[in-house]
C-alpha cells in the first residue's frame, strides 16, 4: 500500500523492498510503505487500484488484527475496480483463517479466491479479493501453477461476510 506521505522504505526495511523490486518486477517508482497497517488505513485518505498486505509471523493473531472494522477500512481505500491481495499463514487443511479473513476483506462487494498449497502444515496462502467473477485467464493461471514446482490450488472462498457469526464478522 502506498501513501502520498510515503515512508522512506530504505530506512525501515530495505532488504524486503529491494528483493520485491528486483525479483517481482515492481516498478521503481511504486512507493512501498512500512507502517502499522491499522494506523495507516484509518489515517490515510488516498484511493488505490490495488492493496497488497503482507503481515504475520509466529503468533500473529489474524482474527484480531483483521476485525470487521479494519477490513472495512482497507476496502474503503480501494478505487473503483480495485483489488486486495494478502499473504496469510495457514496452520493446516481445515484452518478457517484464510476463509474468514477473505470474507471480511471482500465484504459484500468483492469476490474471493484463495491460492493455497494443500497437505502442508504451517504454510502460506494468498487471498485475492477482486470485483470480477473469475480470477484472470484460466490458461495463464494453469501455466503458472504447473511450472511452480509446488502443488498450488485455486479455490473460491468458502464464506461470505454475512456468513460470519456472533457479530464479530
Amino acid at each position: 500500500m502506498a501513501s502520498r506521505q510515503e515512508i522512506d522504505h530504505r530506512r525501515h526495511q530495505p532488504d524486503q523492498f529491494l528483493l520485491a523490486h528486483r525479483y517481482f518486477d515492481l516498478p521503481d517508482d511504486l512507493p512501498c510503505v512500512v507502517s502499522d497497517f491499522r494506523k495507516f488505513v484509518f489515517d490515510d485518505r488516498a484511493y488505490y487500484d490495488g492493496i497488497a498486505i503482507d503481515v504475520g509471523g509466529p503468533g500473529f493473531r489474524y482474527a484480531e488484527e483483521f476485525d470487521a472494522e479494519t477490513c472495512d477500512a482497507i476496502r474503503a481505500r480501494l478505487a473503483p475496480g480495485g483489488r486486495i491481495v494478502m499473504n496469510v499463514t495457514v496452520a493446516h487443511d481445515i484452518d478457517p483463517t484464510p476463509d474468514r479473513i477473505a470474507a471480511r476483506l471482500a465484504g459484500e462487494e468483492l469476490r474471493t479466491w484463495i491460492v493455497d498449497e494443500q497437505f502442508v502444515e504451517d504454510r502460506n496462502a494468498v487471498i485475492a479479493c477482486v470485483p470480477e467473477k473469475t480470477l484472470g485467464s484460466p490458461a495463464a493461471l494453469d501455466r503458472v501453477m504447473r511450472h511452480s514446482h509446488e502443488r498450488w490450488a485455486i479455490r473460491r472462498g468458502r464464506l461470505r461476510n454475512r456468513d460470519l457469526t456472533n457479530g464479530s464478522r
